[in-house]
């Protein structure tokens, strides 16, 4: 993930390793049974955002 003009990615891995990585994380955070509703709809949302980015829905 990059934020302004700083790539924080890990050298040598593709965009894709990197979202794969964060769609992971994402997954695994969203089982925390201490979050509310709607932290667990954020996840969510942010879990479609990701997903899309890596297998967009064919045609547009």
């Amino acid at each position: 993930m990059s934020v302004g003009n700083v790539d924080d990615r890990i050298p040598g891995t593709t965009i894709f390793e990197e979202e794969y990585r964060e769609l992971a994380r994402l997954r695994y955070k969203l089982d925390d049974p201490a979050l509310s509703r709607e932290e667990k709809g954020h996840i969510q949302d942010r879990i479609a955002k990701v997903s899309e980015r890596v297998n967009p829905r064919w045609p547009r």
